[in-house]
């Protein structure tokens, strides 16, 4: 997962975010230019063990996880990616919802195993995450 901290933004408040989505997990940074010429903070956190994945959506959500699920073929790239985001201002005020652009945190999910599988690999995962809430 990925966030930008703008110069307006307080980056502890930023980064506070990614540690409330993943705690625990250590949340790396690394100064980049807009294209603008602006200095903004790319605070980027990894989550590569099966628990770690687990908890991250089961934390979204039985509607979120159902808008994923629903949508992976339009979130889902050839190469096993799946895309979504979630809106930063909402989650500032500790409320989860999928955003369509503007000011959010970007996820970028991967499914290991064969490519051709690779949709069906990740609705049935978040069905298995969907069923384990009911």
């Amino acid at each position: 997962m990925r966030v930008f901290a703008y110069p307006t933004e307080d980056e502890v408040r930023v980064k506070s975010l990614l540690e409330r989505l993943a705690p625990g997990v250590e949340v790396e940074s690394a100064k980049a230019e807009s294209a603008h010429g602006v200095v903004i903070t790319v605070l980027e956190v990894r989550l590569e063990k099966k628990r770690a994945v687990e908890s991250f959506f089961r934390g979204l959500g039985p509607e979120i996880l159902r808008r994923l699920m629903e949508s992976v073929p339009q979130r889902m790239d050839d190469s096993g990616h799946l895309f979504f985001r979630l809106d930063k201002q909402e989650l500032v005020l500790c409320r989860l919802r999928l955003a369509v652009g503007g000011d959010i945190v970007a996820f970028e999910c991967s499914v290991h195993g064969p490519r051709a599988n690779a949709e069906a690999t990740m609705r049935s995962a978040l069905a298995g995450l969907l069923d384990q809430d009911d």
